[in-house]
């Protein structure tokens, strides 16, 4: 069969159109994007001093519980906008994050997050400007600097993608996420084998994550491993059922080996997930990809 008569396959491009359109939840490389939203984080944080002049440790007493209450409602507002992220309210996630940044300058949670929200939907300039500002309030955060490097990947700075996920690694050596973005970086530039080091690493760490399985399986492809990538495109889909992406990709694959029919089933499929997401930028590449398959 001749490659080039088969449904181009979605790519990080693809997906950048389709998260910017639809504020759909992106899985790296080709699909979402692992942003790590943070719920509590022990940072370290400077106290003042009491005097030992009376009246200078009434006016330290009020401050101290004036900021404990500010804090408690800053706290109450990451957790709303965590639990609006969850439910891919974005607009209202991000509102709660800005309120808690609002009544806490310094919270650098509540900028991770925010990154996040703004990831999700495509904001990567924005989102990288939080996770920033989120290392710059607290040097050790992980997260931050592996979802800074998604950011990166979002901007094509696919280099420094890698440097920030080795400092996220650096921090915290079993962080799968970091393994993935840096597996991301890699792919988007071309070095497939690394890519699928990392994501085997990611594996190691995590069986049961579906998004490494996906982003290795599209690795394999490029590297023109398809049998091997369907392997890996099956599991993922095992894990997770709903993604028109995954189905997609995997048609293609069967469609290169030669197995049409199964490739045209996938690809039906896809079409069905994606009109459930009402992504047009994704239903308009699986319908090409159906019409090329029926002239097969």
């Amino acid at each position: 069969m001749n490659i080039e008569k088969i449904p181009k396959v979605i790519t990080g491009e693809d997906i950048g159109v389709i998260v910017a359109k639809a504020g759909l939840r992106c899985i790296p490389f080709v699909g979402n994007l692992a942003a790590d939203i943070v719920g509590t984080l022990a940072i370290n944080q400077k106290f003042k001093d009491f005097e030992t002049r009376i009246n200078i440790e009434v006016v330290d007493i009020v401050d101290e519980h004036f900021d404990q209450k500010m804090q408690k409602l800053a706290r109450t507002h990451l957790l709303r906008g965590n639990k609006m992220r969850g439910l891919n309210l974005h607009e209202d996630a991000y509102d709660a994050y800005n309120m808690a940044i609002c009544l806490k300058p310094d919270y650098a949670v509540a900028y991770n997050n925010r990154g996040c929200s703004k990831l999700a939907v495509g904001q990567y300039k924005s989102a990288f400007t939080d996770f920033s500002e989120a290392i710059y309030l607290h040097t050790d955060f992980s997260a931050a600097y592996s979802n800074r490097g998604s950011a990166r990947i979002g901007l094509g700075e696919y280099k420094d993608a890698i440097t920030d996920c080795n400092q996220a690694l650096e921090l915290k050596p079993d962080f799968r996420n970091a393994y993935n973005n840096r597996g991301r970086a890699k792919g988007m530039l071309e070095q497939y084998t690394k890519a699928i080091n990392d994501f085997n690493q990611a594996l190691q760490l995590d069986s049961h994550y579906a998004e490494a399985y996906y982003n290795r399986g599209y690795a394999k492809m490029m590297l023109s491993q398809y049998s091997a990538a369907i392997v890996d495109y099956d599991i993922a889909i095992g894990l997770k059922s709903d993604s028109a992406i995954v189905y997609y990709n995997r048609g293609v694959a069967k469609a290169v080996i030669g197995n049409i029919n199964e490739a045209r089933r996938d690809l039906q499929t896809a079409l069905k997930e994606a009109n459930h997401s009402d992504c047009v930028h994704l239903k308009v590449i699986v319908e090409q990809g159906i019409h090329e398959l029926q002239t097969k």
